[in-house]
């Protein structure tokens, strides 16, 4: 931007080359230096946990000093010992090895889709979180305390993005001549009480997907063989 060649800004160069207009380098390159440095502060707390996040799918080589497990309740003895128990297991440390493979590969067909500018393929492959959750809960209950950081870990995405997809609705739809009280969406309201950490996750993430009840609902009896949470738990 500041040599004025724009190699990355296509659509105003063609507007600079079709109406001869002068661009004023200076002014853009200031407001893209705001939006870097805006960026930065948004994500840095991303650089503190980034052992934390990268747990779930490279818990392997990941230094357990380096983990905030204050927020999720993780007995740090336990969740050491059971780590070096399950780095010795190969047939289950091995799953994680295979799901790293499995998110080479999905990234990989990713790029291939994006460009080729196949947008219906590019949805149709498996989302990435399926994968993680299915090595997770691949692992019996032995390794209690490693699954409850890993659920832990993925259901803060989750419970964050249900909220604010949440909240963008309710602001889009409230008027003056629609007050937010009187909407159905307005009225949303999301309490979920399930027994575990999984499936407290399962049902923030299938509940973004799938706005029904009866539909979230049925898909954890199936999922979890027990009768799911009442609707007035999770509903509109």
């Amino acid at each position: 931007m500041e040599n004025g060649k724009l190699l990355h800004f296509k659509n105003l160069k063609q507007y600079r080359n079709e109406t001869n207009a002068t661009i004023e380098a200076n002014y853009f390159s200031i407001d893209l230096k705001n939006t870097k440095d805006g960026f930065a502060v948004r994500f840095e707390q991303f650089k503190t946990y980034k052992s934390t996040l990268a747990f779930i799918v490279n818990p392997l080589n990941t230094n357990t000093n380096e983990i905030n497990i204050e927020p999720f309740g993780i007995d740090a003895g336990s969740l050491q010992m059971q780590l070096l128990d399950l780095k010795t297991k190969d047939f289950w440390s091995g799953k994680f090895t295979e799901l790293k493979s499995k998110l080479e590969e999905l990234e990989v067909q990713k790029c291939m889709h994006i460009a080729q500018h196949k947008w219906t393929a590019l949805k149709e492959i498996p989302r990435v979180e399926a994968l993680i959750f299915g090595a997770w809960n691949s692992l019996p209950e032995c390794y209690s305390e490693v699954k409850k950081l890993a659920y832990g870990v993925l259901t803060i995405f989750g419970s964050t993005y249900s909220c604010e997809q949440a909240f963008s609705c309710m602001n889009i739809i409230k008027t003056k001549i629609l007050p937010l009280t009187k909407s159905p969406i307005g009225a949303l309201r999301v309490k979920m009480a399930p027994s575990s950490m999984q499936e407290k996750a399962y049902y923030v993430l299938e509940y973004a997907e799938t706005p029904s009840v009866s539909v979230v609902q049925r898909q954890f009896h199936v999922k979890f063989g027990k009768e799911p949470p009442h609707p007035h738990n999770i509903g509109r």
